[in-house]
């Protein structure tokens, strides 16, 4: 956010891989105001952008496994629970 404050965008890009674990509503106005809207807008955007990825990752099941060995569980269904519950419980940050 110092670098953001600044503009110096070179330390700004390194510095953002660490703000991925950056929870968002520890964000105060204060810190908003020194990043100024360009970057607050970078910060927000970069973190919707990874819950966005993951619903995409998570939205293609893998491949069938041939349903073999007395296996009842439709793996669609399985995947498409687990998959729903994850990106539920998915919060950036």
């Amino acid at each position: 956010m110092l670098a953001a404050h600044h503009g110096l965008e070179d330390l700004d890009v390194l510095a953002s891989a660490h703000l991925l674990s950056f929870r968002l509503d520890r964000l105060t106005d204060e810190m908003a105001e020194r990043m100024g809207p360009r970057y607050l807008k970078r910060l927000v955007f970069m973190h919707l952008g990874r819950m966005i990825k993951l619903k995409e990752i998570l939205d293609v099941p893998p491949p069938a496994h041939g349903g073999g060995g007395g296996c009842t569980v439709d793996p669609r269904r399985a995947w498409a629970l687990a998959a729903a519950s994850l990106v539920y419980d998915a919060k950036p940050g």
